[in-house]
Formats: C-alpha cells, structure tokens, sequence
C-alpha cells in the first residue's frame, strides 16, 4: 500500500485463528481465511509487551484484546467487523491497515480544545474579543476576562454563547497582582483549562521625556507583571498528565524597540523574553509562544499615522482572518513549536 512500509510501521503481522475458545486443538491448515484473526503486533503500543501468563496464543489474544484501538480485527464471515471496544472496522487487511494509519491514530499536529477552557484576558472588545470568538468557534468554551468593560464583555459573551459554547466572564484589575494572581484559579473551577492568551495590555503613546514613574510601572504591571502571575498560576492549576498553551500577544516593536510608545516598547520586549523563558521553564506539558501583530486595528486612544503603511513591506493592513489564522495555528498546531514568536506585521518589524 502506498506509503506504508510494513517493516518500520508495524512490528509483526500475527495471523491465528478464530475459534470459540482459541483452543490450540484446531490445526491451523484446515480454517478457512475469513475465520482468521489479524493481529497487528505494534510495540509502539503503551500494553506491549504482553502481560505475563498464559502460552502462546492466549498471551497475543489477551495483549490484543488490551491494545489501543486499531491494533487488531476479528473477521467475521456475514457479520459487520468491529474491533472489540466497538470501532467499525474495514473487511480487508489493506484498507484496514489504511484506516490505522490515515484515521485511528491520533493527530499528534494538532492541540484539542474541544470543550475545555480557554481563558483570554481583555477579551471584551478588540483584538481580545477576535481571539475568544475564534477559540469558541474552532470548539473551545472561554474564560472571558475584563476589567472596566462590562457592557462590552456581556455582548461579547452573548455572542460566544450563540456560537454554542460555555463562557464565564472574570472581572479583575490587572494592575493589582491579587486580582491578576486569581484569574487562573477561578477559571479553572470551571473545568479543564486548555490554554491562557495573554492579550490585555496598554499602549499610551509616550515618549521617554513624557514617561512618568506612575505610567512606566502601570505599564509594567499590565504588559508584563500581570502575564507573569497569570502563566505562573496556570502551571500551578494544570492538572497532572494534562497538556496546556500560553500565547503571548507581543508588538514588532518588542524585537525592534524604538524611541516611541517608551513604556509599552520596553514591556512587550520583555514580555518577549519571558515567552522564551517560560517556554524552556514549562516544557513538556506546557507550550509557550508569542504572537507579534503590527497594523491589524488602529490605536483606539490617537489618531492613525497616515505614513504608517509606508514602512509595512505588505503595504497594507491585516486581514482579520489572517490573524484568527495565525492565532489558531498557535492555539491548536504542532506542540513542537515552542519559545517562537510568530510576526504577523506584514514585514514592518524588518525595517
């Protein structure tokens, strides 16, 4: 069969014979092959090898019964073939083995959110907003956290729900590292929690002689404290054996600081790093990436540059399905990729 090389696939093919009692008194040259057992010998399996006891047969029969689903088939003449824990299977070796390969094995490429939590954070309006209603549609329920827009929230939460999904809203002020340190705990009383997506943040438009004390630690304490307590949080509460995300919404600026937005720049540059740090910190279990967005929505707190796409390579803005495209790669794709942040910035943070 096309790309299957049974030698590296499987281990061993075991063809026995079917009998009411697996009796080793039936002489194996007399059963006809629709009476046979295929048992796919597959090491790879968490049961093999097979338990202690037993002889011969019996032992393969017992590990197979035992083995995750698709190890093995029954062919039954005029009966629908199912494997023992109640799968359909295909009748023939070829396209049973098609069905191993292609269907029963599970997508290592992709992250379930199926009905498990996703916190966001800021996720009443905005960009927030987009992130949760994306989780929600690709299958998630979301945590909805907010800290003074309420309206915003409750209509952003009537929306998860139309789309089928459980939601539960949080209300906490981020700069207070009390409320930010009980975010976690509070979402996950209500149920497994996939993934936490740093997304609130502040961008005051300051430059270094306008930074005060009060707005370079208020800053601090949104773009860069209140990730740290809430990551820190969501390590804690993850259960054992269970796998999680965080995804930290970054800037191009983080990777290439300038003179403007002061505050908000040395934040997220150091939002950059503990991505990369937490990546190292919570690996296996945990998945740890930045998304870096350049002109996706206009600042809604000053006017938008009329020059700004002259410096976009891409010469545009983002395409917000481009965004919910590279947010859910992040959310969802290879566990492999970790400690990487993704620019989506059409080019601007090269120039």
């Amino acid at each position: 069969m096309d790309g299957l090389d049974l030698t590296k696939d499987i281990d061993a093919v075991l063809v026995v014979f079917n009998h009411p009692f697996y009796s080793t008194d039936v002489a194996f040259n007399t059963l006809k092959p629709e009476e046979y057992i295929i048992c796919l010998i597959h090491t790879r399996s968490p049961f093999y090898p097979p338990p202690q006891g037993g002889g011969g047969n019996s032992i393969l029969l017992h590990n197979a019964r035992n083995c995750q689903v698709g190890i093995f088939a029954y062919l039954f003449p005029g009966t629908r073939n199912r494997c023992l824990t109640g799968f359909p299977i295909p009748y023939t070796l070829e396209t049973y083995l098609q069905w191993w390969f292609m269907e029963a094995q599970p997508d290592l490429s992709r992250f379930d959110i199926t009905g498990r939590y996703v916190l966001v954070t800021g996720a009443a309006r905005r960009i927030g907003r987009l992130l949760a209603l994306t989780a929600a549609e690709a299958g998630a329920d979301i945590v909805l956290h907010y800290s003074s827009s309420e309206e915003e929230a409750e209509k952003t939460a009537a929306e998860i729900q139309g789309l089928g999904r459980q939601v539960y809203l949080v209300r906490a002020n981020l700069a207070n590292p009390e409320e930010a340190a009980s975010v976690v705990p509070k979402a996950a009383r209500q149920g497994s929690l996939a993934a936490l997506i740093n997304n609130a943040s502040i961008f005051e438009p300051l430059t270094l002689a306008e930074t005060t004390y009060d707005a370079w630690q208020r800053h601090l304490d949104i773009n860069l404290t209140a990730p740290f307590l809430l990551s820190q949080a969501f390590a804690r509460c993850l259960p054992a054996g269970e796998k999680g995300r965080i995804i930290n919404l970054l800037d191009w600026r983080a990777l290439r600081p300038g003179s403007d937005h002061f505050p908000y720049t040395i934040s997220k540059a150091a939002l950059a790093s503990m991505t990369r740090s937490l990546a190292a910190a919570l690996a296996p279990d945990i998945v740890v990436n930045g998304l870096a967005l350049g002109a996706v929505l206009p600042p809604s707190q000053e006017k938008t540059n009329p020059d700004l796409l002259k410096f976009v390579p891409a010469r545009r803005w983002a395409q917000l399905d481009e965004l919910r495209a590279a947010f859910l790669f992040l959310l969802t794709g290879p566990e492999y990729i970790t400690g990487e942040i993704l620019h989506l910035d059409g080019g601007r943070h090269l120039i």
